[in-house]
Protein backbone atom coordinates (compact mmCIF):
# COMPACT_ATOMS: atom_id res chain seq x y z
CA UNK A 1 0.00 0.00 0.00
CA UNK A 2 2.61 2.52 1.03
CA UNK A 3 3.79 1.56 -2.56
CA UNK A 4 0.40 2.43 -4.04
CA UNK A 5 0.35 5.33 -2.32
CA UNK A 6 3.88 6.42 -3.50
CA UNK A 7 2.84 5.83 -7.14
CA UNK A 8 -0.25 7.47 -6.97
CA UNK A 9 1.58 10.03 -5.44
CA UNK A 10 4.48 10.80 -8.42
CA UNK A 11 1.58 10.21 -10.90
CA UNK A 12 -0.63 12.94 -9.08
CA UNK A 13 2.72 15.08 -9.00
CA UNK A 14 3.45 14.78 -12.42
CA UNK A 15 -0.36 15.60 -13.97
CA UNK A 16 -0.08 18.21 -11.61
CA UNK A 17 3.39 19.76 -13.02
CA UNK A 18 2.17 19.22 -16.60
CA UNK A 19 -1.29 20.65 -16.53
CA UNK A 20 -0.39 23.47 -14.89
CA UNK A 21 0.00 26.74 -16.15
CA UNK A 22 2.88 28.87 -15.64
CA UNK A 23 1.74 32.36 -15.45
CA UNK A 24 5.52 34.04 -15.83
CA UNK A 25 6.56 31.38 -18.70
CA UNK A 26 3.05 32.99 -20.29
CA UNK A 27 3.60 36.42 -19.74
CA UNK A 28 7.78 35.62 -20.85
CA UNK A 29 6.80 34.27 -24.21
CA UNK A 30 4.18 36.88 -24.53
CA UNK A 31 6.77 39.68 -23.95
CA UNK A 32 9.45 37.85 -26.84
CA UNK A 33 6.38 37.78 -28.92
CA UNK A 34 5.68 41.43 -28.67
CA UNK A 35 9.44 42.10 -29.03
CA UNK A 36 10.07 40.23 -32.48
CA UNK A 37 6.87 42.29 -33.71
CA UNK A 38 8.66 45.56 -32.84
CA UNK A 39 11.60 44.42 -34.51
CA UNK A 40 9.51 43.94 -37.55
CA UNK A 41 8.07 47.10 -37.19
CA UNK A 42 11.03 48.41 -36.51
CA UNK A 43 12.57 47.41 -40.01
CA UNK A 44 9.67 48.15 -41.74
CA UNK A 45 9.80 51.96 -40.41
CA UNK A 46 13.56 51.83 -41.01
CA UNK A 47 12.57 51.03 -44.81
CA UNK A 48 9.92 53.41 -45.22
CA UNK A 49 12.13 55.92 -43.53
CA UNK A 50 15.01 55.01 -46.62
CA UNK A 51 12.35 55.42 -48.84
CA UNK A 52 11.19 58.83 -47.36
CA UNK A 53 14.43 60.40 -48.04
CA UNK A 54 15.25 59.12 -51.33
CA UNK A 55 11.62 60.87 -52.18
CA UNK A 56 12.65 64.25 -50.61
CA UNK A 57 16.17 64.01 -51.66
CA UNK A 58 14.48 63.79 -55.60
CA UNK A 59 11.92 66.25 -54.88
CA UNK A 60 14.46 68.60 -53.51
CA UNK A 61 17.07 68.00 -56.70
CA UNK A 62 13.55 68.95 -59.08
CA UNK A 63 12.96 71.86 -57.32
CA UNK A 64 16.19 73.01 -57.08
CA UNK A 65 16.25 72.23 -60.75
CA UNK A 66 13.28 74.44 -61.00
CA UNK A 67 14.46 77.39 -59.44
CA UNK A 68 17.46 77.55 -61.59
CA UNK A 69 15.48 77.44 -64.71
CA UNK A 70 13.07 79.98 -63.44
CA UNK A 71 16.48 82.26 -62.45
CA UNK A 72 17.69 81.78 -65.50
CA UNK A 73 14.46 82.83 -67.37
CA UNK A 74 14.08 85.48 -65.29
CA UNK A 75 17.52 86.75 -66.14
CA UNK A 76 16.48 86.85 -69.65
CA UNK A 77 13.40 88.33 -69.44
CA UNK A 78 15.45 90.99 -67.48
CA UNK A 79 18.13 91.19 -69.97
CA UNK A 80 15.23 91.42 -72.98
CA UNK A 81 13.36 94.33 -70.93
CA UNK A 82 16.56 96.24 -70.37
CA UNK A 83 17.20 96.00 -74.58
CA UNK A 84 14.12 97.07 -75.01
CA UNK A 85 14.03 99.91 -72.82
CA UNK A 86 17.01 100.36 -73.84
CA UNK A 87 15.81 100.70 -77.51
CA UNK A 88 12.74 102.68 -76.67
CA UNK A 89 14.97 105.22 -75.08
CA UNK A 90 17.36 105.77 -78.33
CA UNK A 91 13.82 105.59 -80.35
CA UNK A 92 12.14 108.30 -78.46
CA UNK A 93 15.82 110.24 -78.54
CA UNK A 94 15.27 109.97 -82.08
CA UNK A 95 11.95 111.23 -82.43
CA UNK A 96 12.55 114.21 -80.15
CA UNK A 97 15.96 115.08 -82.23
CA UNK A 98 14.15 114.91 -85.46
CA UNK A 99 11.19 116.82 -84.26
CA UNK A 100 11.19 120.41 -85.57
CA UNK A 101 12.40 123.24 -83.31
CA UNK A 102 10.58 125.96 -83.66
CA UNK A 103 10.89 129.16 -82.48
CA UNK A 104 9.96 132.98 -83.74
CA UNK A 105 11.81 133.14 -87.15
CA UNK A 106 13.57 130.07 -86.87
CA UNK A 107 13.21 126.68 -87.47
CA UNK A 108 15.17 123.49 -86.89
CA UNK A 109 14.45 119.97 -88.31
CA UNK A 110 17.64 117.37 -87.47
CA UNK A 111 21.17 119.41 -88.08
CA UNK A 112 18.94 122.06 -90.85
CA UNK A 113 18.48 125.33 -89.04
CA UNK A 114 16.46 127.52 -91.07
CA UNK A 115 16.30 131.47 -90.19
CA UNK A 116 14.00 134.26 -92.28
CA UNK A 117 13.43 137.79 -91.18
CA UNK A 118 13.15 141.41 -92.95
CA UNK A 119 15.30 144.67 -92.75
CA UNK A 120 16.09 147.50 -94.28
CA UNK A 121 19.23 148.67 -95.75
CA UNK A 122 21.12 151.34 -98.32
CA UNK A 123 24.23 151.97 -99.73
CA UNK A 124 26.07 151.74 -96.86
CA UNK A 125 24.55 148.32 -95.87
CA UNK A 126 23.37 147.01 -92.84
CA UNK A 127 24.71 144.08 -90.74
CA UNK A 128 21.80 141.83 -89.33
CA UNK A 129 21.92 138.99 -86.64
CA UNK A 130 20.35 135.70 -87.33
CA UNK A 131 18.18 134.94 -84.19
CA UNK A 132 20.40 131.08 -83.79
CA UNK A 133 24.03 130.71 -85.28
CA UNK A 134 24.82 128.31 -88.08
CA UNK A 135 27.42 125.84 -87.70
CA UNK A 136 28.86 127.42 -90.93
CA UNK A 137 28.16 130.77 -92.97
CA UNK A 138 24.55 129.82 -94.16
CA UNK A 139 22.81 130.08 -97.73
CA UNK A 140 21.26 133.11 -98.41
CA UNK A 141 18.15 134.16 -100.48
CA UNK A 142 17.27 137.69 -100.73
CA UNK A 143 13.57 139.54 -101.98
CA UNK A 144 12.97 142.82 -102.50
CA UNK A 145 9.76 144.57 -101.12
CA UNK A 146 10.36 146.99 -104.07
CA UNK A 147 11.19 145.85 -107.13
CA UNK A 148 13.54 148.25 -108.67
CA UNK A 149 16.23 148.41 -106.36
CA UNK A 150 18.68 145.85 -106.55
CA UNK A 151 20.17 143.97 -103.39
CA UNK A 152 23.07 142.28 -102.46
CA UNK A 153 24.67 140.20 -99.44
CA UNK A 154 28.34 139.82 -98.04
CA UNK A 155 30.29 139.49 -94.79
CA UNK A 156 28.23 135.90 -94.07
CA UNK A 157 28.84 134.46 -90.97
CA UNK A 158 27.29 132.11 -88.87
CA UNK A 159 25.27 134.29 -86.93
CA UNK A 160 25.25 137.49 -89.19
CA UNK A 161 24.89 138.52 -92.81
CA UNK A 162 25.47 142.40 -94.61
CA UNK A 163 22.46 143.17 -96.74
CA UNK A 164 23.34 146.04 -99.13
CA UNK A 165 21.60 148.06 -102.32
CA UNK A 166 23.78 149.56 -105.29
CA UNK A 167 21.65 152.81 -105.01
CA UNK A 168 21.12 155.59 -102.99
CA UNK A 169 18.25 155.02 -100.88
CA UNK A 170 16.70 152.69 -98.72
CA UNK A 171 15.42 149.50 -99.50
CA UNK A 172 12.92 147.08 -97.40
CA UNK A 173 14.06 143.57 -98.16
CA UNK A 174 13.26 139.58 -96.58
CA UNK A 175 15.85 136.98 -96.13
CA UNK A 176 15.71 133.54 -95.78
CA UNK A 177 18.90 131.92 -94.24
CA UNK A 178 19.26 127.68 -94.61
CA UNK A 179 21.91 126.14 -93.32
CA UNK A 180 23.46 123.04 -90.30
CA UNK A 181 23.31 124.39 -86.75
CA UNK A 182 24.63 121.26 -85.37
Amino acid sequence: MYQILKIKLIVLTTILFVNCENPLEDKLNKLEDELESQKIEQENQKELIKTLLFQLTRQQEIIDSLNLSQKQYSDSLNSELERLIENQAQTIQMLIASQPETNENYLRIDSLQMCWGNGRTNMNGVTLEFPVSFIDPPKILMDLIVRQNALGVDNITNSSARFYMNWEGYCDFSYFAIGKWK
